[in-house]
């Protein structure tokens, strides 16, 4: 579902690293977690290696991404879509 796992990831504080396919680029941000080219392992293995010998960028990564989650609340979404609703 759009990326589902890459928001509960972020929701648990956990930067996400992955490829600008499919919805994920519309939940995870520049500030929430790091991207690497698409079918490009070498790209991906960059990333992680970077992610994880960056402990202090891991962690503002990781403040930015519990917050980001939040986007995608329950709670959030029925009020958005309250809105939505009460305009027409």
């Amino acid at each position: 579902m759009f990326g589902m796992a890459a928001v509960e990831a972020q929701a648990c504080g956990k930067p996400v690293v992955a490829s600008r396919h499919g919805g994920l680029p519309e939940v995870i941000s520049e500030q929430s977690g790091l991207f690497f080219r698409t079918g490009d392992a070498g790209s991906l293995a960059e990333q992680l290696s970077f992610l994880l010998e960056n402990a202090e960028f891991y962690r503002s990564l990781a403040a930015v991404a519990r917050e980001n989650a939040t986007r995608f609340a329950w709670a959030r979404i029925v009020d958005q879509l309250e809105d939505i609703y009460s305009q027409s």
